[in-house]
């Protein structure tokens, strides 16, 4: 039968304000990939980034959770903004331990029932948590990821592509997670229905190129 996830994500209460203010935000590695980027959202919206390949969506989202520096312009978070950040790239620190060690790891306090408990709600069951993550397929590798993240407080969920690698179940199980979500979800997608679904507000990349 299908495999039904049952992600709850762990919300951190925070007051109703301006979140995330963006100001003449101009975003690249070494020289601004676009015209500067402004605007403000309040806690609680849903807000997709759209654009096409490689305009800079992965880049703002990373200049956003400050693995990036900005070329020029500010952006501020408001002060107990925090950040759960799901990555479009499968990058694992180690990836010769289990999904089941890379959890307990993180939250050593947790006993083996809770752990796979955790594993399961976001459909990893039985002997596929006990191998190397290597040996995960994609969709079950996002499954970890997700179950980190959804195990992080949080009040915001900065999420990459976080639909890549998943069936049909998956995708649909993670929108009603989302959407049941009460913090502020930034995200970029290229599914159109899974935007359309979960976006409160859409920021399009390409109109700054147009305008």
């Amino acid at each position: 039968g299908d495999i039904h996830l049952n992600m709850y994500f762990n919300y951190s209460p925070i007051a109703s304000h301006k979140f995330l203010e963006v100001n003449d935000l101009e975003i690249g590695y070494t020289s601004s990939l676009l015209p500067p980027i402004s605007f403000t959202i309040k806690s609680g919206t849903r807000l997709a980034i759209t654009g096409f390949n490689g305009i800079g969506k992965t880049t703002l989202l990373k200049t956003l959770i400050g693995v990036l520096k900005p070329i020029a312009g500010s952006f501020s978070f408001v002060s107990d903004a925090k950040i759960a950040y799901f990555e479009q790239e499968h990058h694992f620190e180690n990836n010769n331990i289990s999904a089941y060690m890379e959890i307990s790891n993180i939250y050593p306090k947790m006993d083996m029932k809770d752990v796979r408990g955790a594993l399961a709600k976001c459909g990893l069951r039985g002997e596929v948590v006990m191998q190397p993550i290597r040996t995960l397929s994609g969709g079950e590798q996002s499954k970890l990821k997700l179950c980190k993240i959804m195990m992080q407080k949080s009040n915001v969920l900065i999420l990459d592509e976080p639909t890549n690698h998943l069936d049909a179940n998956a995708r649909a199980d993670l929108l009603t997670a989302l959407k049941k979500y009460q913090g502020t979800i930034i995200f970029v997608s290229h599914e159109r229905d899974f935007v359309e679904s979960l976006a409160t507000q859409i920021y399009s990349i390409e109109e700054l190129l147009i305008s």
